[in-house]
């Protein structure tokens, strides 16, 4: 189980903060997409995520060129 800690300041115009826990992982990221990132960022590093060539009907990106 991981626990995370996610720090968030709102303002009218954008959305920005830190991602961290308890084994001292951080990282500030600005913007929903930002956030975004550092949870994916964060899940794949912690191995919470499967590899993409694991996900069934999931391509990769140079199988879907043409």
């Amino acid at each position: 189980m991981h626990k995370l800690t996610l720090e968030v300041e709102l303002d009218e115009e954008a959305i920005a903060g830190k991602l961290s826990d308890e084994a001292g992982y951080s990282v500030q990221f600005g913007g929903w997409l930002g956030l975004a990132s550092a949870l994916d960022g964060y899940l794949n590093a912690a191995g919470a995520l499967p590899h993409p060539e694991h996900i069934p009907g999931k391509r990769r990106a140079r199988e879907c060129r043409r």
